[in-house]
């Protein structure tokens, strides 16, 4: 690039400076400045564009950089006091049409979801992507209509009845290896995992093994004591909360991170990404801060 060599005058204000790196400004005691102003201004573009780069490669080094497991995200609703569902365990339906149709725009953004065996008795079925223009949005970016649904069951212990194994889902099961046996050579999962379920340090080489089957990005539906699992693990990188107009109380009423819980001094700390209302509910996005 070419630029003419200017020495610095006394009548030259310090203000009318380029916004441009050090390294641009002096050389061996001097300053150099483009030969046009409309040079400077091109410079002085591409250098804030630099440092957008930079910030972006630092929010997203886990997506980017470390590829030793997908890019996983837990995605819940729950009551203003922190209830995932009430005291008996019933499923939750008290989100909206707009939390509904947030919770199908996470899970059209990922190639798999994973959820529990006890959330899946609640439900009796998962919950596929029915708009349109989410299902239009996965066939342009050559993606199978609806992803993965994984079920995490230490026993496997799960009832083939149910409406969940009518519908028309790609359906796997992470278990044991007792609890894969009743389901070898059966219809219902079109793949079977299994997994030491001694967490956590099972769930490093379980998701790495997610990551060799095609599985870049993983949305977690709960429950509380999958998700606190995960999260003592260290292995999600967002959790995405709809906050609902309710109060549900209840001193057995599930949470979004259930499991032993964290000590004060060692609680993972959360970074704050968007916050947004809806009519009467609130969508949190949080990053979880790694050491």
């Amino acid at each position: 690039m070419l630029r003419s060599k200017i020495r610095h005058s006394k009548t030259r204000r310090k203000e009318d400076e380029p916004d441009l790196p050090i390294r641009w400004k002096r050389r061996k005691g001097k300053r150099f400045y483009p030969a046009t102003s409309k040079l400077r201004k091109e410079l002085g573009k591409r250098h804030k564009t630099c440092i957008k780069i930079a910030c972006i490669l630092t929010y997203s080094d886990k997506i980017s950089v470390n590829r030793d497991r997908p890019f996983t995200k837990v995605v819940l609703a729950m009551s203003a006091d922190g209830k995932i569902a009430d005291r008996t365990g019933a499923a939750a339906r008290f989100g909206s049409p707009a939390d509904q149709r947030h919770l199908e725009t996470q899970i059209a953004d990922c190639d798999a979801v994973l959820f529990g065996a006890g959330t899946l008795r609640a439900y009796e079925t998962s919950l596929p992507i029915t708009a349109p223009d989410l299902r239009q949005q996965r066939q342009t970016q050559q993606r199978s209509p609806q992803p993965i649904h994984i079920v995490c069951s230490a026993s496997g212990d799960l009832n083939p009845n149910l409406r969940f194994f009518q519908q028309s889902l790609p359906r796997w099961l992470l278990t044991s290896a007792a609890g894969a046996q009743p389901w070898q050579g059966q219809p219902q999962f079109d793949h079977i995992l299994s997994m030491e379920f001694a967490p956590p340090a099972c769930w490093q080489p379980t998701l790495q093994e997610l990551l060799q089957l095609g599985i870049d990005r993983l949305a977690v539906l709960g429950g509380g004591e999958l998700v606190a699992s995960l999260v003592e693990a260290g292995q999600i990188d967002e959790l995405y909360l709809t906050i609902c107009p309710l109060i549900l109380g209840g001193r057995i009423a599930p949470t979004p991170v259930a499991g032993n819980g964290f000590l004060e001094a060692i609680a993972p700390r959360l970074e704050l990404l968007s916050v947004r209302s809806v009519e009467q509910e609130v969508f949190l996005r949080y990053r979880i801060c790694h050491a």
